[in-house]
C-alpha cells in the first residue's frame, strides 16, 4: 500500500533532480507539500527508512540522495509506473543515476559531466520528446485518481445556477492521461467534456447534479 502512496504522491509533488559541483554531481528525489502535510511526510520517511526531511515557513520536504536511498525509490517506481510525462523525468533520472554511480573510471571525466549535464536540459520545460516506452501503460484506479486529485484536481460551484463542477487541468502533452481518466468515470451518470483551450492547456470537466456526485464521487474521497 505505501508503494502506492509514492506514486500517487510522485505523479503530483515528485521532483527528480541533480545539481553539479566542482568534483561531483549530487542526485536528488523529493517529495515538496504543503506544511500541513508533514505528518504524512513524516510517516513515509520512517516506512521507507532512507531520506531527510526539511520544513520551512509554508512547505514540508522530503529528500532523498545517497545511491543506496535512490534505489529504495526505484524499487517502487519500477513496480508502479508513473501515468504522467513525469515518467519520462523518471526514466532520465534513472538515466543520469546510472552514467553517475557506475563510472568507469571513478574520477569524473569532462565526457561524463557533459552527458550528465545534457540528460539535463532535457528535463521538465525544455524536454521536447513526450513519447513514452512502448511497453509503458496509463493505469487509472480510483486511488490513484484520488492522489491524482488531490495535487491537480479543482471543485467548483456555479453561483448563479449552483451547477457543481469537478476538473482536472493539465498542459496538452497529458491528454492521454485525461482521456484515460475519461474513459474511467465514463459509468458515472453525468456529462463528461474534454475542452481545449486557445493556449496550451486541456481540462477533463464533469459537469453533474449534486445526487450524482454524491452517490458516485464522494465514496472515492471518504
Amino acid at each position: 500500500r505505501l508503494c502506492r502512496v509514492i506514486s500517487w504522491f510522485c505523479g503530483c509533488w515528485g521532483l527528480f533532480s541533480y545539481t553539479n559541483h566542482e568534483e561531483h554531481f549530487r542526485l536528488i528525489f523529493a517529495l515538496c507539500l504543503h506544511i500541513d502535510e508533514t505528518p504524512l511526510i513524516k510517516y513515509i520517511a520512517e516506512r521507507l527508512g532512507v531520506g531527510n526531511i526539511s520544513l520551512n515557513e509554508s512547505s514540508v520536504n522530503y529528500t532523498v540522495s545517497s545511491k543506496d536511498a535512490l534505489q529504495v525509490i526505484f524499487d517502487i517506481l519500477d513496480k508502479r509506473t508513473l501515468n504522467t510525462s513525469k515518467n519520462l523525468n523518471y526514466l532520465m533520472f534513472k538515466q543520469a543515476y546510472d552514467i553517475y554511480f557506475y563510472r568507469q573510471p571513478t574520477k569524473i571525466s569532462t565526457e561524463l559531466a557533459q552527458k550528465m549535464i545534457a540528460l539535463k536540459k532535457k528535463r521538465n520545460k525544455d524536454r521536447t520528446e513526450f513519447k513514452q516506452p512502448i511497453d509503458h501503460v496509463i493505469n487509472i484506479t480510483p486511488y490513484w485518481l484520488l492522489g491524482f486529485v488531490e495535487g491537480e484536481g479543482y471543485f467548483s460551484t456555479n453561483i448563479t445556477d449552483y451547477n457543481l463542477k469537478f476538473g482536472i487541468g493539465q498542459t496538452s502533452q497529458e491528454i492521454a492521461v485525461l482521456e484515460a481518466i475519461q474513459k474511467f468515470i465514463l459509468a458515472l451518470p453525468a456529462n463528461h467534456l474534454v475542452e481545449r483551450k486557445t493556449t496550451n492547456l486541456v481540462s477533463l470537466t464533469i459537469n453533474t447534479k449534486l445526487k450524482v456526485v454524491i452517490t458516485n464521487l464522494w465514496p472515492i474521497y471518504l
